[in-house]
């Protein structure tokens, strides 16, 4: 976890974009993992890490402020939806 967040850490200073753990980050229930990206296939299998590189964000490049992205999703302001039109 240590090696993960140190890399996460890295890429987020190079490129601005924040570092979202699927494992922590997108569970819409406490007993839900998701999973089935080759990044966990590479780590299970054969111990690379990897990692999942979304291209572009939409409400990030909106200015919107997600917090936790579960959360955010299914509740925010309606000025997070205004900003994003």
């Amino acid at each position: 976890m240590e090696i993960y967040k140190l890399i996460g850490e890295k890429g987020s200073k190079l490129t601005g974009y924040e570092c979202v753990s699927v494992y922590h980050d997108f569970r819409r229930h406490p007993q839900e993992v998701t999973n089935g990206g080759m990044d966990d296939y590479g780590y299970d299998h054969f111990g690379w890490f990897g990692f999942t590189i979304e291209l572009w964000d939409a409400p990030t490049a909106a200015g919107v402020n997600k917090g936790k992205h579960i959360e955010w999703s299914r509740r925010h302001p309606v000025a997070d939806d205004l900003k994003l039109l």
